[in-house]
């Protein structure tokens, strides 16, 4: 009887055991995964240990989700999704406002920035892209774009073009219209009029375009017309490239003949000029609407950059006939009804603006003889331009709404040749734009009518010289002996100096000057009178015409510029006394 108690009492244990492990299995560790931006906690899952997060995309409007990351500090790596999870976790989500990608063209905007709604694409937080639609006619050019603004090392802030830039290349054929003329990095352009529509994909920069025939604004040709450039003659120097347009730039409405406006005016050798709508050259009507440029072998007008540039001078008569169907159809005819009437100084003083200075004006540069000579340094992606104005200006006016003088844009660059550095300049809108910092020596000609903009000499770092004083004017007998060595600082050497002039014995007011640095031969480098900068006020009284040595012709004390770049020298003498 006790055997079988002892084996029941185990029979009982083991059923025990056996029901213990059946019922408890094994244990499962779960961990929570939050997922949060700012003080916000957007979302919680439950994870098993070993498993991975979820990785999924949050929307919010008007930004766009930038990814995950182990924190909310900016410089946080981005979080692993590979990694399995072993602990309760957070995960950040990081967030950039979408970018405002405006549409500007030749017919929707007139290349004006325009940043309302209407012309600005809108971010669809949902599928990641950028969409914009809008009414075309045929034949317009347009770009998208968006503006950024950048702090340079010195905390100044600076807005230029973005890293947006929807042009031809952009375009996914495959998928896009056919109604589009896509010529290779250049912009847009529409063959048919109708609503285009645009998906813009930031992530590999392309964009699908379609098409559809509905077409409600119609199309009826501008009414207000005026003629903008630049050049020498009036009114076309004061419309400043369409920033001071005024009655006196206005083409006037032709009788008995619909849509047809004209206007008479001077022209010069050099002027450059559109016809624009009411504009900062808006619905610009350029070089390809003149009709006839050369005529039985002379030459009158001709393309330079957009603009329609003046071959030979007269007094003009410009009209321009709207087509009252399509823009595409607009013409500008012309008759030159004789020579030029007015008087044309060459005589200016003018005027640098750069970005890098916050587009204060600089010093005033005078062109003699109808030449500026001035030396700049230029950082790379620099934008700059010059302004020039009848001499005697107030500098306090100067860039001025009331008065913002004649502008030399970016169009008014001379020819590229091996003896200058016109390619290390490139444009930007109206500006120049340096693509090669450095220090560039800039020459700016008036002569031939609207101003050229010359990069004539080039130096990636300030070259520095010594330079000697030579002849009887600065010794006072007639020797031609030497001064002791000066040195250069900046690229200039500068020291002021009495020269006396010898009635009846000009070879005693003779003198010149030599400069050398680690590549001139034992003679040096001469600097006469070829080398006359165009900036200082006593220049007049030290050249004669015919001598390449200088020649003081007042006697006094004066202040002596010379600087050197690109091998190139300039000097400039300023009264002292």
């Amino acid at each position: 009887m006790r055997r079988k108690l002892v084996m029941w009492v185990v029979a009982i244990a083991v059923a025990c055991v056996c029901f213990a492990v059946a019922g408890c299995g094994t244990t499962e560790t779960k961990y929570t995964v939050r997922y949060v931006y700012g003080d916000e906690i957007l979302r919680t899952d439950e994870v098993k240990g070993g498993e991975k997060v979820t990785q999924w995309r949050p929307v919010k409007e008007g930004y766009v989700f930038k990814g995950w990351y182990v924190s909310q500090d900016e410089s946080a790596d981005a979080y692993s999704f590979d990694t399995p999870v072993g602990k309760d976790t957070d995960v950040y989500a990081r967030f950039e406002k979408a970018l405002e990608i405006r549409v500007k063209g030749s017919y929707i905007t007139g290349w004006e920035h325009i940043a309302t709604p209407e012309y600005t694409m809108n971010y669809d937080a949902e599928n990641d892209v950028y969409t914009y639609s809008h009414e075309f006619i045929e034949g317009d050019a347009f770009m998208f774009y968006n503006f950024e603004k950048t702090v340079d090392e010195k905390g100044e802030t600076h807005f230029g073009l973005g890293k947006i830039n929807i042009n031809s290349d952009c375009v996914d054929k495959e998928k896009s219209t056919e109604n589009l003329t896509l010529v290779p990095a250049s912009n847009i352009m529409t063959k048919a009029r109708g609503t285009y529509s645009f998906v813009y994909d930031e992530n590999i920069n392309k964009v699908t375009v379609t098409y559809a025939d509905a077409f409600t604004k119609g199309y009826t040709p501008n009414t207000i017309w005026y003629i903008a450039g630049g050049g020498i003659t009036q009114p076309l120097k004061s419309s400043n490239f369409g920033r001071a347009l005024t009655d006196a730039h206005k083409l006037i409405a032709v009788a008995g003949k619909e849509n047809t406006y004209a206007l008479t005016l001077d022209l010069a050798k050099g002027d450059m000029f559109q016809i624009v709508s009411g504009q900062w050259y808006g619905m610009a009507r350029k070089f390809e609407q003149m009709q006839n440029p050369e005529q039985e072998g002379t030459k009158y007008f001709a393309l330079k950059g957009d603009n329609v540039e003046v071959k030979t001078a007269g007094n003009y008569t410009l009209t321009l006939t709207c087509d009252p169907l399509s823009p595409l159809g607009d013409k500008i005819t012309w008759v030159r009804n004789g020579d030029v009437v007015q008087e044309l100084p060459i005589v200016y003083d003018v005027f640098m603006k750069c970005s890098a200075d916050k587009w204060v004006p600089s010093q005033r540069y005078t062109a003699t003889d109808g030449v500026v000579k001035l030396n700049a340094y230029f950082a790379k992606d620099d934008q700059f331009c010059f302004i020039y104005y009848d001499p005697g200006v107030d500098e306090s006016e100067v860039g001025s709404f009331d008065n913002p003088g004649s502008l030399i844009t970016g169009a008014m660059k001379g020819e590229e040749k091996k003896s200058n550095f016109n390619k290390q300049i490139g444009e930007f809108e109206n500006n120049f734009l340096c693509l090669t910092g450095g220090h560039y020596s800039v020459r700016i000609d008036f002569n031939g009518g609207s101003p050229v903009v010359d990069f004539i000499g080039y130096s990636e770092t300030v070259p520095e010289f010594t330079a000697i004083v030579k002849g009887p004017a600065y010794n006072g007998d007639a020797s031609w002996g030497e001064s002791d060595p000066l040195t250069s600082q900046g690229g200039k050497v500068e020291f002021v100096l009495t020269l006396t002039a010898t009635e009846g014995n000009p070879s005693a007011s003779e003198f010149g000057f030599v400069w050398r640095d680690e590549n001139s031969d034992q003679y040096g480098n001469w600097v006469g009178a070829s080398c006359l900068g165009t900036n200082g006020d006593a220049n007049d009284y030290m050249v004669v015409e015919g001598k390449n040595n200088f020649e003081c012709q007042r006697t006094g004390k004066y202040r002596i510029v010379l600087s050197v770049l690109g091998g190139k020298a300039t000097i400039d003498f300023y009264f002292a006394d």
